[in-house]
């Protein structure tokens, strides 16, 4: 895959992120119809910025670069630490059904 085309919202970024948890090739996100933080091409400049970027007028494109967070739990005791996955924009931790705190170090 050399271009992700994904047209949506933050959701459809996200999700995006999601379906390429290794390395991810350049993501274009198009608005798809409300204001987006990580969309950076609006609805109707998607054709013109789409061709630009296939005739390679880099330059002129605006890039946004985005770091995904990788989690990982080192459980007490444990000898291996466990990949729990990659995120992109945030990272949520839940300590589930249990009543009691959670101990993050």
């Amino acid at each position: 895959v050399d271009l992700i085309v994904c047209l949506g919202g933050d959701g459809t970024v996200l999700h995006t992120s999601y379906l390429f948890p290794g390395p991810i090739a350049p993501l274009l996100p198009i608005a798809g119809g409300s204001l987006g933080f990580m969309t950076s091409v609006a609805k109707d400049e998607a054709r013109s910025t789409l061709a630009r970027v296939l005739d390679g007028h880099k330059e002129t494109v605006n890039v946004s670069m985005r770091m995904r967070l990788q989690v990982t739990l080192h459980r007490a005791g444990g000898t291996e630490p466990e990949l729990l996955g990659v995120g992109l924009n945030e990272v949520l931790l839940d300590r589930g059904g249990s009543p009691f705190m959670a101990m993050l170090d």
